[in-house]
């Protein structure tokens, strides 16, 4: 099977899914979550926000991504496999699905480097911590029809 690299697009893509991910679990954006997570993160995710008190409130940030800045405008598409890179690709796999004719599986991991704030409104105030998370984005092509990006978990 042969894909395209696309490696400055998945970067791009975890990096975005990763923040909008947060963001709508702090928020108790179910629908945000379902529109951009698998089914298993869909389910862990609603349980999470379930267990949370009526009317508990939180919000979350991404301050910044730690790592090497390498200068974007060389637009070289292998800066995110250079060493300590605040974004970067562990594995990428492709495998066929046992059913139809032209039908992929894309999983990529990515590990993301980043200082975040997590408030939860209780009066202790936010707390602020580096991290350093592997996120599993999937993409399926079905009947030679690519479906869109999706988190599959951290």
């Amino acid at each position: 099977m042969k894909l395209p690299w696309d490696i400055v697009e998945r970067t791009q893509v975890a990096r975005k899914l990763h923040g909008q991910y947060y963001v709508a679990l702090a928020e108790a954006d179910v629908s945000t979550i379902n529109k951009i997570a698998c089914k298993g993160l869909v389910q862990s995710s609603q349980r999470r926000i379930g267990q949370r008190k009526y009317g508990d409130s939180h919000s979350f940030h991404i301050m910044e991504y730690l790592g090497m800045k390498y200068p974007q405008f060389l637009r070289w598409p292998l800066l995110s496999l250079l060493p300590f890179s605040a974004i970067h690709i562990v594995s990428d796999k492709v495998s066929p699905l046992p059913f139809g004719k032209n039908n992929l599986i894309r999983q990529c991991i990515v590990r993301i480097r980043s200082r975040q704030r997590l408030d939860r409104h209780d009066g202790a105030g936010p707390k602020i911590a580096e991290m350093t998370e592997y996120v599993v984005i999937q993409r399926m092509r079905i009947d030679g029809h690519d479906e869109g990006w999706k988190i599959w978990g951290t």
